[in-house]
């Protein structure tokens, strides 16, 4: 049993030290992530918004952000737009591939009032955000692969992957942050029920249905606690 008491231990451990790997990376690489993620949402919005002021619907196109920094290479995203009549969204993404549903301009719900462009905008900087992440760290020397790429079960590892934890953690404390500004002063209850919350809901946002269990969701409600929430409430 002590055998055993310590395995556990070294392996959490080990585990610990990775993701404060990917968060050093991360924070050192913050300045062209969030660029990147900035200059590539404006420019496909731009697009969209051609369709809507001069009736030329956006091609599938790929967008490129070259960073300043000599050592990080050209990032490219390849982008299939798709007109719909139920509103915009985003859908299959990948390190190199967004997927993009713009709102057709002689559908109903746009005769409604256009609803939901100003949230799009919001979607592809998060998208973008992430799938850049992957490809900066790369480059930055995180050569390890996805665990759902490198596991005999594939994608029913997804959310067990320490980068897609450290990502999409980010991105809840990120949205946390847009959406509750006063959130330093926030009940700590409360502020721990929206975390918990915003978790469950990660696989409707992902659209990928692999297993999120209990145990799995208070591991990353832990670690926006941790790692996001207390070092930025001061």
């Amino acid at each position: 049993m002590d055998r055993l008491k310590e395995i556990v231990v070294q392996e959490a451990k080990k585990a610990e030290s990775k993701t404060q790997i990917i968060l050093e990376l991360l924070k050192q690489l913050q300045p062209v992530i969030d660029d990147t993620a900035t200059t590539l949402a404006n420019e496909i919005i731009a697009d969209v918004s051609e369709y809507y002021i001069n009736d030329v619907a956006p091609k599938t196109k790929t967008y490129t952000y070259t960073p300043k920094e000599d050592y990080l290479e050209p990032y490219n995203v390849e982008v299939p737009f798709m007109g719909s009549n139920n509103g915009y969204g985003l859908g299959y993404a990948d390190e190199n591939y967004i997927e993009v549903k713009y709102l057709n301009k002689d559908s109903r719900e746009y005769q409604q009032g256009n609803s939901g462009f100003s949230r799009l905008k919001a979607d592809l900087y998060h998208i973008i955000k992430h799938e850049c992440s992957h490809f900066y760290l790369k480059i930055k020397g995180l050569t390890d692969a996805l665990l759902y790429y490198s596991h005999p079960d594939g994608l029913k590892k997804y959310y067990e992957d320490d980068q897609e934890m450290v990502l999409h953690s980010r991105e809840i404390f990120d949205r946390l942050v847009t959406q509750h500004p006063s959130w330093k002063t926030m009940d700590n209850d409360k502020l721990i029920r929206i975390i918990a919350n915003n978790v469950k809901s990660l696989p409707g946002h992902t659209n990928i249905p692999a297993p999120f269990g209990v145990r799995i969701q208070a591991k990353y409600a832990k670690f926006i606690m941790n790692n996001y929430v207390i070092p930025n409430r001061d």
